[in-house]
């Protein structure tokens, strides 16, 4: 999460040095700290949901499997 958004600001900082006007070309001068902020965050907390979700995803898979082989081991030495 880091490395992206690192990259993206710092794209940002050569983009002012290289064209000043930029925003007021694009209509971005009215964007205000807290719009961008809330923007930031809402992006962040997308990343962070679909990240947990993939991760207890994972785990319950892992969790089924370990079952699976649980009872495969168990009719294995019950024969």
């Amino acid at each position: 999460l880091a490395v992206p958004a690192s990259l993206m600001s710092f794209a940002f900082v050569l983009l002012e040095r290289w064209a000043p006007n930029y925003r007021s070309d694009y209509a971005l001068a009215s964007l205000e700290a807290s719009t961008v902020w809330t923007m930031t965050n809402a992006v962040l907390m997308f990343m962070i949901a679909f990240r947990t979700r993939q991760a207890f995803a994972r785990f319950w898979e892992g969790t089924g499997l370990l079952h699976q082989m649980k009872g495969e081991w168990f009719d294995t030495v019950s024969n």
